[in-house]
């Protein structure tokens, strides 16, 4: 008999710490609900502050949390190698890595997953992630301070991945996946419903925030609240972000160039989401440029409520979330 349990996805950002709990309704169909969420500025405070304020504000009880790590600790490579089976790229996969990752392999955990295994000349596509050990350990301490304790620790672009991936099921186009956090965006590729590549770039939500305080010569308190809420100045805010637009737009045009050099498809659409990801202009600006199809996407949209939510409130912040439900996804 299958017993409902909650697993819970913590995204410890720079600007904010987001909570999402989820109950898995069936695991056969994949089916959840939303339980419990919870968003947090750190408004200057420490990380260990905010997140003991986010665990007590949740009531959590389940007191292991799945959470994950991104940015400059962090290098994903997609790699061909000889064909093998799991075992053997196991045993393999440190002297495999060590060509592709910039890190002293000693200081690096690393993980890969087989994506093809049919390549030309007995070969096979592999995605590499290495993280390094001592960032890792500063995470666990981070959350063993406030009392709850890692059960996964995954990468943060393959998070978003998995909360994509749930609430399109049906979609197998290749597109492109773009998180935007506070310091850090996610570039995420999927090519036949599968994660193909993966690049973080920093250029996010403080960069827009810095432009607007340049162009409208305010503080950042009072430039944040004009990014997210520009209403009679939308059209002059969207003017001043073009150049912040045009460097974003520069690292992905990079990540699209190199992906459809190592591939034979095109990219048909582009995912937002994020704290940015329904900025004034971005989607017009994306879709002007790159001349495909652009969305803000919900990544709550196929999963239920718990009566309980406060679903006004959490519609006003849902972007926020891609990456905790990636993450509440993970058993």
């Amino acid at each position: 008999m299958f017993n409902p349990k909650s697993n819970i996805g913590l995204d410890i950002g720079t600007y904010s710490i987001k909570l999402i709990e989820l109950l898995s309704l069936s695991k056969k169909e994949g089916k959840f609900k939303l339980i419990n969420f919870l968003s947090q500025p750190l408004m200057n405070k420490k990380k260990e502050e905010v997140l003991a304020e986010v665990v007590a504000g949740a009531e959590i009880k389940n007191r292991r949390v799945n959470i994950c790590m991104g940015g400059e600790p962090v290098i994903v490579r997609l790699i061909t190698m000889p064909k093998m089976n799991p075992e053997e790229l196991k045993s393999s996969l440190k002297f495999e890595a060590e060509k592709y990752i910039p890190f002293n392999i000693e200081e690096v955990q690393v993980q890969a997953q087989i994506l093809k295994d049919n390549l030309k000349d007995n070969k096979m596509q592999v995605l590499v992630a290495a993280a390094k050990k001592k960032n890792i350990e500063a995470l666990i301490n981070l959350v063993s301070g406030a009392g709850i304790k890692p059960k996964i620790i995954d990468v943060d672009s393959f998070a978003l991945y998995n909360a994509y991936e749930v609430n399109h099921k049906e979609l197998r186009e290749t597109q492109l996946l773009l998180n935007m956090g506070a310091k850090v965006t996610n570039i995420d590729i999927l090519e036949d419903g599968l994660l193909n590549f993966s690049r973080d770039v920093f250029i996010g939500g403080d960069t827009f925030t810095q432009q607007l305080m340049k162009t409208f010569g305010i503080g950042e308190a009072e430039a944040e609240v004009l990014k997210k809420e520009p209403k009679d100045k939308k059209d002059e805010v969207s003017e001043s972000l073009k150049p912040a637009f045009f460097n974003l737009k520069n690292e992905v045009s990079s990540s699209i160039d190199y992906f459809e050099s190592q591939s034979e498809k095109k990219i048909r659409k582009i995912g937002l989401s994020g704290g940015s990801a329904y900025l004034a202009g971005l989607s017009d600006f994306f879709e002007e440029n790159f001349e495909i199809e652009v969305e803000a996407w919900d990544p709550l949209a196929a999963i239920e409520n718990e009566p309980s939510v406060d679903v006004e409130k959490l519609n006003k912040i849902k972007s926020q979330f891609a990456i905790s439900v990636g993450l509440a996804l993970r058993g």
